[in-house]
């Protein structure tokens, strides 16, 4: 008989301190001296296969051109220079739009000349409203103009922040990456000691579901101006389902009740980070799972389908790691791949189901894992009665197979082609091709009949075994059991089963390959009786077998109530 189928809340009423342009409180009488934007601490973003992003470093503007009012103290000075180098360059598949403010409303700007207590700058200061981005509280965004478009997120008390509505169609893992830069507060006098003596350069950001403070936060992160930054997020579906209507929105916000004087952002982008693995060859792995013999070379890409020259970090920031599914669901160990890179070719050496992750670290920040993943639910893979496992749903860990031998490339490929069909559900009568009139009835599992089928169409020779005259094909105990192995069932007896030629049974501990045939038992009677059930392994370890119903793969190497399994290869195939 054979087996049936198978953190932080929302900002609300942030208010900043009301800033005269550039910086200067209101009232008070003190000027802001902007620090010097040191070029050793805003490295630039280097990109895999060295393509390098202009450095957004500022320029032309130094401090010593803002001595502050001519009637105040002198201005703090450096010796150090500023660069000029040109707007920072966003990448074409960034999800962020005119993440360079270069794109305004904005028709008059002033010249830091003619700001009220400056003498001189060589930059210039509006406030009105940038393309796609808006104020996260009031209208109006302070913007700055110094070779390099800047924002300041603090405006006045009543217009500050900024956030853009983010169009992300896609649960997964997001970086979003900016320049963040300070400036320097004078000195209190020390006639006057209410005048903050350091900087406050502190600052939100955040991802949120509806705009404003009316917003959920879905992830909130605090930062510090100075150098590049890097705020890493997942979305899930749940994030998506409740954003219907009212969007993602990215938010940088100034902290509470802080002046946060020092926040200067530029060069904003949003990448998806969406770990593929792909045969070199190919522009993308195969919906049905990548699948490749030993020596093929494959491709591990961070980045989707965007070029490696996008990815936001250096090619040193990212490490890959893969790890191999054992016979019993577990796996080995994590193991180094060589090499590094956004994308990064490998030739494959070993045969196996395995699993892959980048692991990306950006520069000056903790490392953070991006396993590959199920961009979809797969196929067919729930039971009888409609129930899925969590193993075979999107976002879950997806795998990539590789194979010593053409031939299971073939017979997993025939296998595949009748995923979800019903011809050889349990209800249902199945005419055998290979037997002139031999028909099997409703009634009768199939699981046995569709391995039989799918290693005829491949080619594979499996001799007919069963039945009266040996019409028919082995029973799935005898694709499990090897008589030479002296296996047991539940009642202690000896199982005895019929060999298979030319199919060699594999050790209990061998590791699974995609092609391979694979069974287990339960083990309650005689070995015609025996409720035992058999497959083909797809790439990711999920057994391709006829159920009662269709033909599914519902079954995986980590589904407790299939172990154990035996595995069977064939012998004559290259």
């Amino acid at each position: 008989m054979q087996a049936r189928g198978a953190s932080a809340a929302a900002h609300a009423g942030l208010r900043g301190r009301q800033l005269h342009p550039c910086g200067k409180a209101k009232g008070s009488g003190r000027p802001l001296i902007y620090a010097h934007l040191n070029s050793a601490l805003l490295p630039s973003f280097r990109c895999a296969r060295q393509k390098v992003r202009p450095d957004p470093v500022f320029g032309p503007f130094d401090e010593r051109s803002l001595p502050g009012p001519a009637s105040g103290p002198p201005a703090v000075t450096t010796s150090q220079s500023i660069a000029t180098s040109t707007t920072a360059a966003t990448p074409s598949t960034s999800l962020i739009q005119n993440g360079d403010f270069s794109k305004t409303n904005i028709s008059t700007w002033i010249d830091g000349k003619k700001l009220k207590g400056y003498n001189g700058s060589g930059f210039e200061w509006a406030a009105g409203s940038v393309e796609r981005w808006s104020a996260y509280a009031g209208s109006t965004i302070e913007v700055w103009n110094t070779g390099t478009r800047v924002v300041e997120l603090n405006g006045d008390k009543s217009n500050y922040g900024i956030q853009q509505k983010v169009e992300i169609a896609e649960p997964g893992a997001y970086l979003l990456t900016w320049r963040s830069l300070g400036r320097t507060q004078e000195a209190a006098p020390a006639k006057n000691k209410k005048t903050p003596p350091a900087p406050d350069n502190s600052y939100f950001v955040q991802v949120q579901v509806g705009e404003g403070s009316g917003g959920r936060a879905i992830k909130t992160e605090n930062f510090t101006a100075g150098g590049d930054r890097v705020f890493v997020f997942q979305l899930s579906e749940k994030d998506l389902t409740a954003a219907n209507g009212k969007g993602i929105y990215i938010a940088f916000i100034p902290t509470n009740g802080s002046n946060s004087y020092g926040s200067l952002i530029s060069g904003v982008n949003l990448v998806l980070v969406e770990v593929v693995v792909r045969k070199k060859t190919e522009a993308a792995a195969p919906e049905t799972g990548l699948l490749v013999k030993k020596g093929d070379v494959i491709t591990f890409d961070v980045n989707g389908p965007a070029p490696a020259g996008e990815f936001p970090f250096p090619p040193e920031s990212v490490k890959w790691k893969v790890r191999q599914l054992k016979y019993d669901g577990t796996t080995t160990e994590w193991a180094d791949v060589q090499g590094q890179g956004a994308e990064l070719d490998f030739t494959t050496d070993q045969g196996g189901v395995f699993e892959a992750k980048a692991v990306v670290t950006p520069p000056g920040g903790k490392a953070s894992d991006y396993p590959l993943t199920r961009k979809k639910d797969a196929p067919h893979s729930s039971d009888r009665n409609g129930a899925g496992q969590v193993i075979h749903k999107v976002g879950a860990i997806d795998y990539f197979g590789v194979v010593d031998h053409q031939w299971q490339i073939d017979l997993r490929g025939k296998a595949l082609a009748d995923l979800g069909s019903d011809k050889y559900k349990t209800n249902g009568v199945f005419n055998a091709p290979w037997f002139p009139y031999r028909t099997y009835q409703k009634t009768v599992n199939k699981c046995n009949i569709f391995v039989y089928h799918k290693c005829l169409e491949a080619g594979l020779e499996v001799p007919l075994v069963r039945g009266v005259l040996l019409r028919d094909p082995p029973l799935a105990i005898d694709w499990w059991n090897d008589n030479s192995l002296g296996k047991k069932d539940m009642s202690g007896n000896i199982i005895t089963t019929i060999d298979i030629p030319n199919w060699s049974r594999l050790p209990d501990d061998a590791m699974p390959q995609p092609g391979f045939v694979v069974g287990r038992p339960v083990l309650g009677g005689v070995a015609e009786q025996y409720n035992a059930h058999v497959g083909i392994f797809d790439y990711d370890g999920s057994w391709i077998s006829a159920g009662a119903s269709e033909v599914n793969k519902y079954y995986h190497t980590k589904t407790l109530l299939f172990q154990p399994q035996g595995m069977r290869k064939y012998n004559e195939g290259n």
